[in-house]
């Protein structure tokens, strides 16, 4: 997979304590630091599966054989369900919240998407 985002890994993948939460959980995914309006890609090519509205907006491709990515705190998306994608095409721009959240799903499970992406 490409990289979705030009910036540094600033959270990685697993088990951290949250200090909004007040308990430790699964951080599923990693975060890449940003700044607003930098263009976001897709990882793989795929299928877009979601496009929503939550904390920013978030976009999930369905790459096939159970894989998943999804890509969150985005100010905009550029695609829309159902839309077919390429890998490294811009599905969107980064939001206030100046870093990517990535995260890829096998069979709906959170996997580290450290090792799915190709050295920089």
């Amino acid at each position: 997979m490409v990289w979705p985002l030009d910036g540094d890994v600033i959270t990685e993948y697993g088990f951290a304590y949250s200090e909004v939460y007040g308990d430790w959980r699964l951080h599923p995914g990693i975060d890449i630091a940003g700044e607003r309006g930098w263009a976001v890609r897709a990882a793989a090519p795929g299928t877009v599966k979601r496009v929503s509205r939550e904390e920013g907006w978030v976009v999930e491709i369905d790459h096939g054989g159970g894989v998943v990515t999804a890509y969150g705190n985005l100010g905009e998306a550029g695609v829309r369900r159902g839309q077919k994608v390429a890998a490294g095409q811009v599905i969107g721009k980064l939001g206030d919240a100046a870093h990517l959240h990535f995260e890829v799903r096998v069979d709906g499970s959170a996997q580290d998407p450290l090792p799915w992406l190709k050295p920089r």
